[in-house]
């Protein structure tokens, strides 16, 4: 007797067709329990992505913030370097460029050990799914293809296993769209501050050749300093 199985899993409905009158076979059963085991890792995994990406629009709203502070302190070293002395609008302008670097270095401060933080949970992610790709590769996939070459003697349906399997996959899909999205974002995230940090490092070193007095205060964390 052929009868519907359904299970709500947290990830998604799976519904198999099962021949009640047949016994399952000892590599069926440990399928099936890879099968939903298979579905409980990915559903960890979907959340620790969803925890991951939530965090990146801080560190893009930080990042908008300290390049408008670079830019305003350049604008300002510019104004300097072009004053003669004798202008009356040069201690206004040094005061500015003081305060524009305060606020940079600060939000540095804020912003780089976040930033830090949140490479280190990307590339533990990044190891987190390759070893979890290994064992679907390696173990759940392989034990599938054992019930498919012999599904005669199993009891769950192959037309009904094949269906939900493949409605698996696309739902694999959907999250491994979301997943590239992840890692565009962190990449750019990286790549773009590693950029700036260097034409802040460079700003600082003509602050410093003009005046060095303007940046006593700074205590700028780099990543670097980190490692």
């Amino acid at each position: 007797m052929i009868k519907e199985s359904v299970t709500d899993h947290g990830l998604r409905r799976i519904i198999l067709l099962v021949d009640e009158d047949k016994i399952a076979p000892e590599f069926e059963k440990k399928a099936m329990e890879i099968y939903y085991e298979m579905h409980d890792r990915v559903l960890r995994g979907e959340e620790r992505l969803r925890i991951a990406r939530e965090k990146i629009p801080r560190l893009g709203f930080q990042f908008e913030r300290i390049e408008e502070l670079y830019e305003d302190s350049k604008r300002k070293l510019e104004h300097l370097l072009v004053m003669v002395p004798e202008n009356p609008e040069r201690p206004r302008v040094r005061m500015q460029l003081r305060t524009f670097t305060q606020d940079l270095d600060r939000l540095l401060c804020e912003y780089v050990p976040d930033l830090i933080d949140q490479a280190g949970d990307f590339y533990d992610y990044d190891n987190y799914t390759i070893e979890e790709d290994t064992w679907m590769t390696e173990i759940a996939f392989k034990a599938f293809a054992a019930v498919f070459d012999d599904y005669k003697r199993c009891a769950v349906d192959m037309v009904s296993f094949d269906r939900d399997l493949d409605d698996f996959k696309g739902v694999l899909g959907h999250i491994r769209k979301r997943e590239g999205k992840y890692y565009d974002m962190m990449n750019e995230c990286i790549d773009t501050f590693t950029d700036l940090n260097e034409k802040i490092d460079t700003l600082y070193d003509r602050i410093g050749e003009f005046d060095d007095t303007l940046l006593e205060f700074v205590k700028t964390v780099t990543p670097k300093e980190n490692e």
